[in-house]
């Protein structure tokens, strides 16, 4: 993702200036030409070049006058945005309990998708590969020739296993004969918060993903922080935070995920509801929602609540004191329920906070619904081949 900095008059940087401003316009639309050069520090002529360019290519469009209180002499200034359309993006989400393909707009929007069977996601094997690439070109087929031309390039969101040996990549662009960008899913997700998500006043993020497993994606100044091994965050899940013997899938025990991933929550909402002993963990969650919001004040769901906050807490925490990040923003099923688990983890931060022993960073849950993944994974793809400097633009119609 490239950073928003000042951008240069230089001709030779032109490239450069076009991909700030269309960051810009993602962050700010809709927005005046003056308002873009002040942001960038480009001169006004310079500016007007490029959005002429933008206008050209289809990419950007002129419309709604700009309304202020202030007397105006002379005709009102014309506001710039995107156009949503314009640019596509083919999205691969291959994760669980989802798998989906999907085509994804420039405002982050899934205009449509597909599901993908688990059984292909689950085996990691070049045959699924090629399984998985026809399900985006029979995706691709049902949307009109004109709107598969803006189809530019694919994303792919992955788990770290079972897909860490498999090269997706390489048999994806031979199958699609369109660039692919692979990412981890917890990565993707970030990526996508932090460009389509409420948050794009922010140049640092921390994002958490509470699944079956537990994954984060950090934003530091602008951008993805990959760590040294590109790993940053991902791992964050087996963190030990407590001393309690709870097995973890990774051998050891205590690990953050083994006692706030979706597996610990449903053992912990069974205990509490053992009518709903028979229930596996796929369809605990939405139960739990459907209780919660149905009847908050019930003493078993505030119980079940109170103990959640107080486990995803650790993991905020940590990253709150490690990275000090503007916003941490969570994300899953789980977070349908917002401030009925936000609040409680925002009292505790406000009390230690007050002993002078934590950082408070706001916190919040992320508004992109159950769709984040693919959200995410065609963030990647527009973030390669349309907010990334690019040498030309082709025209659309």
């Amino acid at each position: 993702m490239p950073k928003q900095s000042r951008a240069s008059n230089s001709h030779e940087n032109r490239q450069i200036n076009r991909s700030t401003i269309l960051n810009l316009l993602l962050q700010h639309q809709p927005t005046s030409r003056t308002r873009l050069a002040e942001l960038t520090g480009l001169s006004n002529p310079t500016v007007s070049n490029i959005v002429r360019e933008l206008l050209q290519s289809g990419v950007v469009v002129e419309g709604n006058e700009e309304i202020s209180d202030k007397p105006r002499i002379g005709r009102r200034r014309q506001l710039l945005q995107l156009k949503p359309n314009a640019r596509l993006a083919l999205a691969f989400h291959l994760g669980w309990p989802r798998a989906a393909v999907g085509i994804v707009n420039l405002n982050g929007d899934v205009l449509a998708q597909e599901a993908i069977p688990q059984h292909l996601v689950q085996t990691s094997s070049s045959e699924a590969v090629t399984e998985i690439a026809e399900y985006g070109l029979a995706l691709l087929r049902t949307i009109s020739p004109e709107m598969r031309e803006r189809v530019l390039a694919a994303g792919v969101a992955v788990p770290r296993y079972p897909w860490h040996n498999t090269d997706i990549q390489t048999p994806l662009q031979d199958a699609l004969n369109m660039p692919v960008v692979v990412e981890n899913n917890v990565h993707s997700m970030a990526i996508g918060e932090f460009i389509f998500g409420r948050h794009r006043q922010h140049t640092s993020m921390a994002f958490l993903y509470i699944g079956a497993g537990i994954g984060a994606g950090i934003i530091l100044n602008g951008e993805l922080w990959y760590g040294n091994n590109r790993h940053a965050g991902e791992l964050i899940g087996h963190l030990r935070v407590t001393t309690e013997d709870i097995p973890c899938r990774c051998g050891n025990t205590g690990c953050f995920e083994a006692t706030a991933g979706e597996n610990a929550i449903a053992d912990l909402f069974r205990a509490e509801y053992p009518e709903y002993a028979s229930l596996d963990t796929n369809a605990v969650i939405p139960k739990l929602i459907d209780l919660a919001q149905g009847n908050p004040n019930s003493p078993r769901t505030q119980r079940v609540l109170h103990t959640i906050s107080e486990r995803l807490y650790f993991g905020v925490a940590a990253l709150s004191n490690l990275y000090n990040p503007e916003i941490i923003v969570l994300g899953g099923r789980l977070l349908e329920l917002d401030n009925l688990l936000l609040e409680p983890i925002r009292h505790v931060m406000d009390q230690r906070n007050q002993q002078g022993i934590e950082i408070v960073t706001p916190i919040e849950s992320s508004k992109l619904d159950e769709n984040i993944a693919l959200t995410g994974s065609g963030a990647l793809a527009h973030v390669q081949e349309v907010f990334s400097p690019k040498l030309d633009l082709p025209s659309v119609s």
